[in-house]
């Protein structure tokens, strides 16, 4: 039932090697309403290339897209699109990419943050990444960016730790190309596969459009649209 699938998305256990790499990097860091950093899988503090190209051959479907079929009436998940970071016999760890939160001011984060402005401007669009941990951040970008902890994914697409990130920026580096979400979405063993058997998930290839484009709100659309279905 929908009772238990919202408990399923809590995540509890395991979310895993990335992620604790990734609160040790945050290093204490939070804002009020958003802050700072998850995923599983490497613990190196280097970039690392597992991705979804090393994962797919044993089944996993890291590296896919999860959208939410129009029958999904959870209101934290419907008309969602959730990149799979992470899909294995221990659960999936994902982060929704087309739900807005808001603008920020660069500068006013960072200085919230306790990071010194440096050259930042302009503003940052933040993203609902899940229900689980909205304390927790990290930043989507492209493989040509590389900063303590980031990971690559396959297809030109890497992700790192907020915290990370955004020194960079401070510092007037940092990607030019960029999707930065707080919390996120985690599913026990076999979870996730339940839930797709009772038709609440499609899952899709898809391009790095799914993540940067900036109009969130045809993203949802445009996947279900790669899956063969036209609303």
């Amino acid at each position: 039932g929908r009772r238990e699938k919202r408990s399923n998305r809590r995540g509890g256990r395991g979310f895993g090697a990335f992620a604790r790499l990734a609160r040790v990097l945050a290093a204490g860091i939070v804002l009020i309403a958003v802050a700072s950093v998850p995923a599983r899988g490497s613990g190196d503090a280097g970039a690392t290339g597992e991705g979804a190209k090393g994962e797919a051959a044993s089944g996993s479907l890291a590296g896919r897209y999860l959208v939410a079929l129009p029958e999904m009436t959870d209101p934290r998940f419907r008309e969602t699109v959730i990149y799979l970071v992470e899909h294995d016999a221990n659960g999936a760890f994902g982060l929704i990419v087309n739900r807005t939160m808001g603008e920020v001011a660069l500068g006013d984060l960072l200085d919230r943050l306790g990071i010194a402005p440096g050259k930042a401007k302009g503003s940052l669009r933040i993203y609902y990444g899940g229900p689980v941990e909205p304390g927790l951040g990290f930043v989507f970008h492209s493989d040509r960016y590389r900063t303590a902890g980031t990971r690559l994914l396959g297809n030109d697409i890497a992700l790192s730790p907020a915290a990370a990130v955004l020194r960079d920026l401070a510092a007037g580096r940092g990607p030019r190309h960029r999707l930065i979400v707080f919390g996120y979405a985690g599913w026990g063993p076999g979870q996730l596969e339940a839930e797709i058997a009772r038709g609440g998930w499609a899952t899709i290839t898809g391009d790095p459009g799914l993540i940067f484009g900036r109009d969130d709100a045809r993203k949802w659309r445009r996947a279900l649209d790669l899956f063969g279905i036209d609303l």
